[in-house]
C-alpha cells in the first residue's frame, strides 16, 4: 500500500490580507483560527484559518514585508 503524501498547511504572503482572508473565509469556507503580529517581519500581521475543527490552522497569510522578495509562497508543508 502507497501512503501519499497529504497537503497540511500552506503559508503565503501577501500586500492585501484583508482580500485574501475575505477570499478564504467567503469562497473556501475556512474559518479564521487566530490573528496576530510577526515582530521578527516587521510586525506585520498574520491571520491563521482551517477548515478543519482538529487544526489549528490550514492556510496561514502574512502581510508582505517591505524586504520580502519576489516569492508569494512562505511555506508549504506536507504530511
Amino acid at each position: 500500500m502507497t501512503i501519499r503524501p497529504q497537503l497540511n498547511h500552506l503559508g503565503l504572503y501577501t500586500a492585501d490580507i484583508a482580500r485574501m482572508e475575505r477570499f478564504y473565509v467567503d469562497v473556501m469556507g475556512l474559518l479564521v483560527t487566530e490573528r496576530g503580529r510577526v515582530p521578527r517581519l516587521g510586525n506585520v500581521e498574520i491571520v491563521f484559518m482551517s477548515a478543519n475543527p482538529g487544526s489549528h490552522h490550514q492556510v496561514a497569510l502574512v502581510g508582505r514585508p517591505e524586504q520580502a522578495g519576489p516569492s508569494c509562497v512562505n511555506q508549504i508543508a506536507f504530511k
